[in-house]
């Protein structure tokens, strides 16, 4: 490790002290500004009583204020608890009673959603002043939890994802080997900090190698470009229902992407029409990368070969990977399987949820929950959960396969597909459509015969306006099958 974790703020009493660290329109921040911030929020922290492993509810829009606060603790070893700033109140709830939070950083806007917490609980709302005394200076344990991160909770409650300093460290060390000090030199913040894989992957590697952090103002498409026509990122992610909104905006064509070294999306389905449209708008082609909230970047497409668009690529510098069998047996290439990953420190479970964690822990190996093939390159390519598996008279059905095959229709602008009980065959395919012209149920159906099993093709299609996506765009099927049964 070498530069500690708590330390990441301290480049700001270095020679760097006047580097800008931080970017947001017209607003900016020296190393030494973080640095300071940092250091005053963990001694107001320090002052008021939360000590090593006291959790800390992090409830901000993407701000200063939030990379100084999650620096702050990790100084004093506060364990943060990630949330996004639009969850439900009955969400902030069940957080904070399932890990006891001690105090709340947030908005007074934001607050108003979290007034039933019942816990006591100190709540920062702003740090003016220096505190009276500096914290004291913090040497962690490395397998010592600092953040908890919910899962989606798309196919499950959601759970809280620990992670420690050591494997925080080695999530850093992966991703700066993987995506290159190139690219993380000036790294483009879409996403919510909510999420900590934005935090771990992008965010942090960032500042570990001196680079500069860039903020949208705010999340509108227009300002998004705006800033990449600026500020000359040489990093930038985001999920697919989102990178579409923006190579779709009038303003997508008159920008200048040339500094990007990368462009990476993941999250979700990645169509075949998204690659070619961002290369059409962009010029630069677009990278595939996957995770998870549990081990955050696992693959990373970087050939650039036409052929393995659509695969999530190899495992980054520090993960193994291999699929496996119901019995948990390694399968040959080309086998349907669940993908299995290991880093060199296990994943180090869920909070309070130990019978979770030793259903997701094999001998160091996390069961991701995730379908896959590996090809005969070592590509791995992505095939969707295997709670969303629609057994169709006894025979595997994969989601995602139908949907690639409905997106190849040019007239097919999103496509949800979900299994529905039948007396019959035990489970049915169907397929919710929003199109971008007028196209009938039975030219889909007879469109897709060359392209599936006949058991594949959906027995119903329903055409809706747009399908329903959680807080990080993925497509949510949980709505459309809420949405079948109110149908």
């Amino acid at each position: 490790m070498q530069i500690p974790i708590t330390d990441l703020s301290n480049k700001g009493s270095s020679s760097l002290a006047q580097k800008i660290a931080l970017v947001q329109g017209e607003k900016n921040w020296t190393y030494k500004e973080l640095h300071e911030k940092a250091c005053d929020i963990a001694g107001h922290l320090w002052a008021d009583g939360l000590r090593p492993k006291d959790r800390l509810l992090l409830c901000l829009e993407n701000s200063f204020d939030l990379i100084a606060s999650l620096l702050a603790c990790f100084k004093i070893g506060v364990i943060v608890v990630h949330t996004y700033t639009d969850f439900s109140e009955a969400e902030y709830v069940y957080m904070s009673k399932n890990t006891g939070i001690k105090a709340v950083i947030t908005s007074h806007f934001l607050y108003e959603k979290m007034k039933q917490i019942k816990h006591p609980h100190l709540v920062y709302f702003s740090f003016n002043g220096k505190p009276k005394d500096p914290a004291p200076s913090f040497e962690p344990d490395l397998d010592q939890p600092i953040s908890i991160s919910y899962t989606s909770g798309t196919t499950a409650k959601r759970k809280g994802v620990i992670q420690t300093y050591r494997t925080i460290t080695e999530t850093m060390e992966g991703a700066v080997h993987s995506l290159g000090h190139q690219a993380l030199a000036r790294a483009l913040i879409i996403a919510s900090l909510g999420n900590n894989y934005a935090v771990m992957v992008y965010l942090l590697p960032a500042l570990w190698l001196d680079g500069t952090l860039i903020f949208p103002p705010n999340n509108q498409i227009e300002t998004i470009l705006k800033t990449i026509e600026k500020e000359n990122p040489t990093l930038a992610a985001t999920y697919p229902y989102f990178l579409k909104q923006i190579i779709h905006h009038p303003q997508a064509l008159k920008t200048h992407f040339t500094s990007l070294e990368l462009f990476l999306v993941g999250g979700d389905l990645v169509t075949p029409e998204l690659y070619k449209e961002f290369l059409s708008v962009t010029k630069m082609p677009l990278t595939q990368g996957f995770g998870m909230t549990e081990a955050q970047l696992l693959f990373l497409d970087l050939s650039k070969d036409p052929k393995k668009q659509g695969s999530i690529g190899k495992p980054v510098v520090g993960v193994e990977a291999k699929i496996i069998d119901s019995q948990g047996y390694t399968l040959p290439n080309g086998k349907l399987g669940q993908i299995a990953v290991r880093r060199k420190t296990p994943f180090p479970g869920y909070w309070d949820f130990p019978e979770e964690t030793a259903k997701a822990l094999h001998n160091g190996w996390l069961y991701t929950g995730d379908l896959g093939v590996e090809d005969a390159d070592g590509y791995y390519w992505f095939r969707g959960r295997i709670k969303n598996v629609i057994i169709v008279e006894a025979e595997n059905v994969s989601p995602i396969e139908v949907e690639e095959a409905l997106y190849q229709h040019p007239a097919v602008k999103e496509v949800g597909v979900i299994g529905i009980p039948d007396e019959e065959k035990g489970n049915v395919v169907k397929a919710f459509v929003a199109t971008k012209e007028k196209v009938t149920e039975e030219e889909l159906k007879e469109f897709l015969k060359p392209l599936l099993a006949e058991y594949k093709i959906p027995t119903q299609i329903l055409f809706i306006d747009h399908l329903p996506r959680t807080i990080t765009g993925k497509l949510d099927r949980n709505q459309l099958n809420k949405l079948c049964c109110h149908k």
